[in-house]
């Protein structure tokens, strides 16, 4: 017994309309989506060039309150560091700061053995920064960069009125001691006011509640810290007429007086301190915790003394 073999099956060929000229392209669907590329995404590589310079570079940031190190290891002759408290962007594969104005940093810099980083002085206390370390490379090669941030520390002031050495109290024979009121002012308030009894040749140490006079301040950025002395010698009689000149009992704004009569001797001495940043002054940059040593005089008078005090910034 035999099959017939069955007559063959052809399908019918199937014919699309053409598209109107006017008609929008469909979206390319599933079917017909490009192959997954095997090459890795554009970075800084492929932007800025794909030939290894074949220079090495680290960096790292130590911060103080007026200064910061940046700390860097490399195999290059020469590199520039840049310092800004604007954060820098990555523009073609290199880190740069957006606003020249800002850089604190130099242009160029040539690491030598035995010192292998870059003080930036004249930094502000409590302030974030940022540094772009580069290692210049040729146009095909590679971009060789470090970047990182850090933040200054915070400045606490510590004003410290030690003592008044009177040369000549003004109080001739039988007057004996000068009678003395001493009024201190620090960033515009009074902070004590101190009455006492010197003779001419004489110290005192000023004490509040048999402790130093001392006043701290927190958070000291870039704002100075006037501080002052106010002195009288106290020559009233009961038949004196002071007028309005300050006396012992008043409140003292800051504003030195300096006047002299019958009533006695007024001596004004204001002073402060300089918060903004420098490199050369004792207790600014390296020296930034130093102690400064202060004196207080006047000029002209019958009465001759010095104030004398210390000024210590704390940094955390």
């Amino acid at each position: 017994m035999s099959i017939a073999a069955a007559p063959p099956t052809t399908t019918p060929p199937t014919t699309t309309a053409p598209a109107p000229a006017d008609a929008t392209p469909r979206p390319v669907g599933p079917t017909n989506l490009a192959p997954t590329p095997t090459t890795r995404p554009a970075g800084p590589d492929q932007l800025a060039g794909q030939v290894p310079s074949g220079f090495t570079l680290s960096a790292k940031a130590k911060a103080h309150g007026t200064w910061a190190r940046i700390s860097y290891a490399t195999n290059s002759t020469s590199l520039s560091v840049r310092i800004s408290d604007h954060q820098p962007i990555l523009k073609n594969g290199v880190w740069t700061e957006p606003y020249m104005d800002g850089i604190i940093g130099p242009e160029i810099v040539e690491p030598y053995k035995g010192k292998m980083y870059y003080d930036a002085m004249g930094l502000l206390p409590g302030t974030t920064y940022y540094f772009v370390v580069t290692v210049p490379t040729g146009v095909n090669q590679v971009p060789v960069q470090a970047v990182g941030t850090f933040t200054t520390l915070h400045r606490t002031l510590t004003i410290t009125f030690d003592s008044v050495h009177v040369t000549n109290d003004s109080d001739k024979g039988a007057k004996g001691a000068g009678e003395f009121t001493f009024w201190f002012n620090v960033n515009g308030k009074q902070i004590a006011t101190i009455s006492k009894d010197i003779s001419s040749d004489s110290s005192y140490a000023f004490k509040v509640d048999g402790k130093p006079l001392t006043v701290t301040i927190p958070d000291v950025l870039n704002n100075d810290i006037p501080f002052g002395v106010q002195v009288f010698e106290d020559d009233i009689q009961s038949w004196d007429t002071c007028g309005h000149f300050l006396l012992p009992g008043d409140v003292w704004d800051g504003k030195a007086v300096d006047q002299e009569n019958e009533c006695g001797t007024w001596l004004g001495m204001t002073d402060q301190y300089s918060a903004a940043p420098g490199q050369w002054k004792i207790g600014y940059g390296h020296q930034e915790s130093t102690p400064i040593d202060f004196t207080m005089a006047p000029w002209k008078s019958s009465v001759h003394l010095t104030i004398s005090g210390t000024i210590t910034a704390v940094w955390a």
